[in-house]
């Protein structure tokens, strides 16, 4: 829990943090990461209190987490391999628990998002539930956050510039450029 913290307000400390610890622990707290994430983002779609079928909804709960735990996983690979193509040193736990703790600003986004969503239960003004601005401002100002952590941990992991770190991040950059473009207009 101080390691999230400390990821939000102070991310080099939090990059020491996590590079003491081990391996094995890492890649357990990165695979339930990559799980909550999903748990969060599948949540903030739709209406909490709304009626809905039980084992359904079930089925594709656990079917978000298991596809957010093997894109994690998999995004993460290809991070690795970029960076070994850099001739970066991260091993792929470090460069997949750094993903993965990256992802905080995105749950608490989505965490924000079932907020904002379920607003109307809890005040007679719903003008803010049906306002998109605060979504969109919300999802730049995390995916920056995101972004920041990722270029400030590969520097730290991989040993390089902070360009050969931008580069590493391009299709990070370019996909949440794209999805900023498509999903957010």
């Amino acid at each position: 829990m101080k390691t999230i913290f400390y990821l939000l307000f102070n991310s080099q400390k939090a990059l020491e943090l996590l590079d003491e610890q081990y391996e094995d622990d890492l890649y357990r707290k990165s695979i339930v990461i990559f799980g909550l994430t999903g748990f969060v983002s599948f949540i903030s779609g739709f209406d909490l209190l709304e009626e809905s079928k039980f084992l359904i909804v079930l089925l594709f709960l656990v079917l978000t987490i298991c596809v957010y735990v093997i894109f994690g996983m998999a995004y993460a690979f290809v991070l690795h391999r970029i960076g070994k193509l850099l001739k970066g040193k991260a091993s792929f736990i470090e460069v997949c628990s750094l993903y993965a703790y990256s992802l905080f600003p995105l749950i608490f986004l989505f965490v924000m998002i079932v907020l904002i969503n379920n607003w109307h239960h809890f005040s007679i003004d719903t003008e803010l539930a049906n306002n998109q601005i605060y979504k969109r401002g919300l999802f730049m100002i995390t995916s920056i956050i995101s972004i920041k952590i990722l270029i400030k941990g590969l520097i730290k992991f991989n040993g390089y510039s902070i360009f050969k770190s931008i580069l590493n991040l391009l299709p990070t950059i370019v996909f949440t450029i794209l999805l900023w473009y498509f999903v957010l207009r």
